[in-house]
């Protein structure tokens, strides 16, 4: 490219040149510590030409879901994704089930139970202890959670539709 631009891809349905590939389902179920989890899962395929593409995504509410994908000859591998959260922010306005993570991440991130306003200068975090009750985080409240690497499985089964 000769010239700076702005260019738009669709990358789970092809649009914009080469093989969109043939839709499929893939059944998802993640599991955290033996539990049902719901996550977010991104489907790549190396297809036989070894170019790695993104053939899929979407949620498992509950820890479980069928997700759509669109594949060419290759093998598909799932990688489930757990919730990275919003970096603190001095003051921010958050809601119930939004997650937070401190600007030195320590181990643990923090979901929201209740909503209000973050304060207005970063807190000293805190672990998960007994029995988490929730803890104030300026006028929210907030539990210590744990976060999950990604994980990934493969190859997969796609059921072709």
């Amino acid at each position: 490219m000769a010239e700076s631009g702005t260019l738009t891809f669709n990358i789970t349905n092809g649009e914009g040149g080469g093989n969109p590939g043939t839709p499929g389902v893939v059944q998802a179920r993640v599991r955290i510590d033996g539990a049902l989890a719901s996550r977010e899962v991104v489907l790549v395929e190396k297809p036989s030409d070894g170019q790695w593409r993104m053939a899929g995504y979407g949620p498992t509410s509950g820890g479980e879901g069928t997700i759509d994908v669109r594949v060419t000859d290759g093998s598909l591998y799932a990688i489930g994704l757990d919730d990275w959260g919003k970096v603190f922010t001095a003051d921010l306005v958050v809601t119930a089930g939004q997650t937070i993570r401190p600007s030195q991440y320590g181990g643990w991130l923090y979901r929201i139970t209740e909503p209000g306003t973050l304060p207005a200068t970063e807190p000293q975090w805190w672990a998960a202890e007994g029995d988490n009750a929730p803890r104030l985080l300026g006028t929210a409240r907030a539990i210590a959670v744990r976060y999950y690497q990604p994980l990934a499985h493969g190859p997969v089964p796609v059921e072709i539709i």
